[in-house]
């Protein structure tokens, strides 16, 4: 089926599961953040060790995280293995077009009240962009783009093709200004 076609089904039914999601919204300092979710495309090993790198930056600080990482394949990558904050969706865990399957993963990730939701994608990634979404996070941060107003809380505007360490380095600039006594 053309693409353009699957991208105008994906658009039509997220917008219709987007306006029917409820939830209080706070915008919450990074250093005050007791729970963190974190969203990114798993990519390629480099993205997963500075993910890595990041998450245990947050545990150090004794903080409750969680991330999903989407790796664009039908399976999973060797640098992807689960652990208790990680989780993982390939092609295999998509629909037709692009949403991922409901599962018990998925649901908890989305149902759970996190203090902050990062999504670290930095191209238009659709099975991230929806679980984004329809999270219950308080407070949700994402890159700039004209047609994520309805997802993010606070957008980063950065140059197309930064590097991961880099953007990783303005969020927390940024977060750790937000909302400070």
């Amino acid at each position: 089926m053309n693409t353009g076609i699957k991208k105008h089904i994906a658009n039509y039914f997220f917008k219709k599961e987007l306006s029917k999601l409820n939830r209080d919204k706070v915008v919450c300092n990074i250093d005050k953040a007791k729970s963190i979710a974190i969203l990114y495309n798993a990519i390629d090993e480099p993205t997963q060790e500075s993910v890595n790198k990041f998450v245990r930056l947050f545990q150090e600080k004794q903080k409750m995280l969680k991330a999903i990482g989407f790796a664009p394949y039908k399976n999973l990558p060797h640098y992807c293995f689960q652990r208790l904050s990680f989780d993982y969706l390939t092609k295999t865990d998509l629909n037709w077009y692009n949403k991922p399957k409901i599962n018990k993963k998925i649901t908890d990730f989305t149902d759970d009240e996190f203090d902050i939701l990062i999504d670290l994608s930095q191209n238009d990634c659709f099975p991230l962009k929806y679980i984004a979404g329809l999270s219950k996070a308080k407070f949700k941060v994402g890159q700039f783009k004209d047609n994520h107003y309805n997802i993010y809380d606070f957008m980063l505007n950065v140059e197309k093709d930064i590097e991961i360490d880099t953007y990783i380095k303005e969020l927390i600039k940024y977060l750790s200004i937000l909302n400070k006594e």
